[in-house]
């Protein structure tokens, strides 16, 4: 997205810049601890399928 930037620091939606930056970043963490929850989960799901004694790739 583009943002133009007035002279008292606000973009043209009416936040500002600081809230967007504050808004990115949020979006980043939620993002990474998503990937991080999948993560376990399939590792968690390999040691189930290596306690039944099937085979898994690492």
């Amino acid at each position: 997205m583009f943002f133009e930037a007035s002279k008292n620091g606000t973009v043209s939606n009416g936040n500002s810049i600081n809230s967007l930056i504050k808004n990115v970043s949020r979006i980043f963490v939620q993002n990474y601890l998503l990937l991080l929850i999948q993560l376990y989960i399939m590792k968690i799901k390999e040691f189930f399928n290596w306690k039944n004694g099937e085979q898994f790739l690492l």
